[in-house]
């Protein structure tokens, strides 16, 4: 309780000695600490995260990787289509919007 009753000064003692080691260095003492910490990220260095999992889908352009979505929790993998060309689902689009339209 006390260290967060003095949490202003808790945090400046660790700033001025975390400061004093890169931050890969300072990861690999408290992780032989066995200390919870956490890195944050920039986008560039969340989408090289080794926990991202990622899945390629074909477009017609050729493969892309992208995150994967979450898993589903009943033990079947989530399998990804390939992604349509631009404009390959237009005139089916718009004969449902038209029939949606024409049901009003």
């Amino acid at each position: 309780m006390d260290r967060v009753r003095r949490r202003d000064e808790t945090d400046a003692l660790v700033g001025q000695a975390f400061k004093k080691w890169d931050a890969a260095l300072l990861m690999e003492r408290l992780a032989a600490a066995d200390l919870a910490f956490a890195e944050i990220n920039d986008m560039n260095g969340l989408s090289r995260h080794p926990h991202l999992r990622r899945a390629t889908v074909q477009t017609p352009n050729g493969p892309v990787s992208c995150p994967s979505p979450a898993p589903i929790v009943d033990g079947q993998r989530r399998a990804l289509s390939s992604s349509p060309a631009l404009g390959a689902d237009t005139a089916s689009v718009i004969a449902w919007l038209r029939r949606r339209e024409g049901a009003k």
